[in-house]
């Protein structure tokens, strides 16, 4: 029986298929069911007739087609082409056009007689003998002119026009950073400022504050002489009206000069803790209250904030080696450092370097020779012959970013390059108050623009028997082809950065954002604090 089974399957495997009917059409008008492969074929056949059905319609229309149409396409089709070649030259033309046209009109203009700005020169006379008597500066012997912080120039309107022609292609791209304004046009428009506030905006423009931490304790010390005058009108409460004043007095410190990260945090702890005032205590209590907080900034941001980085700097340096440290222009933090150091009796030298227009390095090398330490002078370009010989290069930071990179005066990206290239330690020292959420891809967004003149004035002649300086450049602002650009700060990426050093210790340039947020933490825990215990 088993023997019959098998082979009766091997019968049914052998049996070939059924092929299904090859006229397909036949069987769909029958009315029979469709197998899936008589179900393909029958595509396959519809796909062949439309093919021939399109070959069909355009043999036909190019049979009946005349030849002279076609020579008419073809004609057709060349204008086209021709008409965009033109309209893609057609801008470029007529913007040359337009820029001879200006310059026709401008050297026209020029041609007219000159008409001199009396009030601007008598603004500027009043401004200078103000400056002299409230606010003494190192810069009052040199004239600079009612053009120092505009680039407005005695004249016509058509000598200005004439600059921006051969200048606005150089400097389009740092158009967006904040440029210089008229001490007089400040004066008059916040003239309604306490004296304290306006004379404090002074003294930042004629840049007697160099460090950030001065200026911003000499902001606060302003705004507690402000805070103790300030009067608060009746059936209104002090915190409202006090945060008004604050925000224009803020406006015009950064008119004075733009704010640097710190400034901003510090500024910004102060308005939120107003604003989170009691309005039930009185006005003396709420005063007493602002007071302590402006205090405790001072105090805990600033200067316990120096002292634990000055301790935690004291590890750096090594007690069997003598050390040589590298540091760019004068920065007071680093100031402090090394005369810790030199107090503990530790073996180290310094190398100063330099940058113009500035040469903030000339009196840091005078602070630190008097305090018995050995420097080593020179200007930026000199550092290529020394970074072999140094053994770290200590960084003063202006603010530090989220991801690591860190905004210091401008240089220090080239020292920071150098010491990467030979692998030499590179140490940042900032205060946490100076660390930012934000990010910048490049050293342009959030910079600062310096006085252009200082680049021309680096050379000093003696004209009958007096020192006075004069212009290298000679009178570049009426050149055309001449812009000075004097920026303040550079980006520093943080893979050219070994050591971040703050209150909090010493921390990678990767760790940041872990150091902004528990300082904001720290920040409000605090705040509460100090609400709690001065209401009780």
């Amino acid at each position: 029986m088993e023997e019959d089974k098998s082979k009766q399957n091997q019968k049914k495997e052998t049996k070939p298929k059924e092929k299904p009917d090859k006229d397909v059409g036949k069987l769909v008008e029958s009315g029979k069911t469709l197998t899936a492969e008589e179900k393909q074929a029958l595509r396959k056949q519809k796909k062949e007739e439309q093919k021939l059905a399109k070959l069909a319609k355009v043999s036909q229309k190019q049979e009946n087609a005349p030849e002279e149409e076609q020579k008419e396409d073809k004609k057709e089709k060349k204008q086209k082409q021709q008409q965009k070649k033109e309209e893609k030259k057609a801008p470029h033309i007529s913007v040359i056009d337009s820029q001879k046209q200006n310059l026709t009109n401008i050297q026209h203009a020029l041609a007219a007689p000159k008409v001199e700005r009396e009030d601007i020169k008598e603004g500027d006379g009043e401004l200078q003998s103000q400056n002299s008597l409230k606010t003494p500066s190192t810069h009052s012997k040199r004239s600079r002119g009612p053009s120092f912080y505009q680039q407005n120039l005695p004249g016509s309107e058509a000598k200005e026009e004439l600059q921006k022609v051969g200048s606005i292609k150089e400097i389009a791209l740092f158009s967006r950073l904040a440029n210089f304004k008229e001490l007089s046009g400040l004066k008059e428009k916040y003239h309604y400022l306490h004296p304290k506030i306006l004379d404090l905006g002074l003294r930042i423009i004629n840049e007697q504050y160099t460090s950030s931490n001065t200026r911003c304790i000499a902001m606060i010390q302003a705004l507690k002489h402000f805070i103790s005058d300030f009067t608060v009108p009746e059936n209104k409460s002090l915190n409202r009206e006090l945060e008004e004043e604050l925000n224009k007095i803020i406006q015009f410190w950064q008119e004075c000069r733009p704010f640097s990260t710190g400034l901003e945090n510090a500024m910004r702890l102060i308005k939120e803790f107003v604003s989170q005032l009691n309005t039930k205590l009185t006005p003396t209590k709420q005063k007493s209250m602002i007071n302590y907080k402006l205090n405790y900034i001072i105090q805990d941001k600033i200067i316990e904030a120096d002292q634990s980085i000055i301790k935690k700097a004291m590890e750096l340096f090594s007690d069997q080696e003598e050390e040589l440290i590298l540091i760019l222009g004068g920065v007071q933090l680093l100031q402090m450092i090394f005369q810790e150091a030199k107090e503990n009796n530790k073996r180290f030298k310094v190398v100063v370097a330099d940058t113009s227009p500035d040469f903030e390095g000339r009196e840091m090398v005078k602070r630190l020779s008097n305090l018995g330490i050995k420097c080593i002078y020179t200007m930026i370009s000199g550092v290529n012959f020394l970074i072999h010989k140094v053994t770290k290069v200590f960084i003063g930071a202006s603010s530090v970013l989220s991801n690591g990179a860190v905004v210091a005066k401008i240089g220090t990206s080239i020292i920071t390059c150098m010491a990467a290239r030979h692998q030499k330690p590179v140490v940042v020292f900032s205060e946490t108050y100076k660390f930012s959420d934000k990010v910048n891809l490049d050293a342009i967004n959030n910079n600062e623009i310096g006085d252009p003149q200082k680049l021309a004035n680096n050379q000093k002649a003696c004209q009958h028997g007096q020192g006075t300086q004069r212009s290298a450049l000679g009178d570049w602002q009426k050149s055309k082809s001449l812009v000075l650009l004097n920026l303040k700060y550079d980006l520093t990426p943080c893979q050219n950065i070994n050591m971040i050093i703050c209150e909090f210790g010493r921390i990678p340039a990767i760790s940041v954002p872990v150091v902004i947020r528990e300082s904001q933490r720290e920040n409000e825990e605090n705040q509460e604090n100090i609400l709690d215990e001065l209401d009780s």
